[in-house]
């Protein structure tokens, strides 16, 4: 009996093994950007401008998307995906209009197709889409002089961890332990390096 177990001890520990270190990677390196852009159409009429905001957790996307005029709406992600660095993003921008994206997702941008649902019309147009990253938030509150370096950086930190938190699965496993030590690391490095004490002249 111990010969027929020890093979199956050993296949379960290298397959918890795989699975944390395809988990690692997502974590450690997973999307939380903000992108603007403008949806293009294939029928050649007004580009709809549009910003995205996602949040990558284990290759789940959360976040937001808004649309401006000449279709305006907004709404939460309803359902959202990275595979392989292609993402889906399906989103509700009014009760009666739905959009899909799907494209090529990395940090600097965000490319692909669309689709737009009308559920009233019962109709659907296409169209393209390349959207740009934006620069991280706490760059802009620096006035200057560093964003870890002011009040307003720290607390743009500190936000940005507290988001990065809630977004991690709420249980004792593997991946929510990975995910908890990501969002640290993402707030090490957000507050920069931690500034020395002024030497005490003797």
């Amino acid at each position: 009996m111990r010969f027929q177990r020890l093979p199956l001890a050993i296949l379960a520990r290298g397959f918890a093994l795989l699975i944390l270190g395809a988990l690692y990677p997502v974590l450690a390196f997973g999307l939380d950007q903000t992108y603007e852009g403008k949806l293009v159409p294939d029928s050649g009429s007004a580009p709809i401008p549009i910003v995205v905001e996602v949040k990558e957790v284990a290759t789940f996307l959360r976040g937001s998307v808004k649309t401006s005029s000449p279709i305006m709406g907004n709404g939460a992600i309803e359902s959202g995906g990275n595979v392989s660095g292609q993402c889906t993003v399906n989103v509700a921008l009014s009760k009666t209009i739905s959009l899909r994206l799907r494209g090529t997702c990395e940090q600097k941008s965000y490319s692909g197709y669309y689709t737009l649902y009308d559920s009233q019309t019962r109709s659907a147009t296409t169209g393209s889409f390349k959207l740009a990253g934006k620069a991280p938030e706490t760059a802009k509150v620096d006035g200057g002089h560093g964003a870890a370096g002011t009040t307003g950086g720290t607390i743009s930190c500190a936000k940005s961890n507290t988001l990065c938190l809630s977004a991690c699965p709420r249980d004792y496993s593997t991946g929510a332990a990975l995910c908890a030590n990501h969002c640290r690391a993402k707030l090490k490095t957000c507050r920069g390096p931690a500034k020395k004490p002024p030497a005490i002249a003797e």
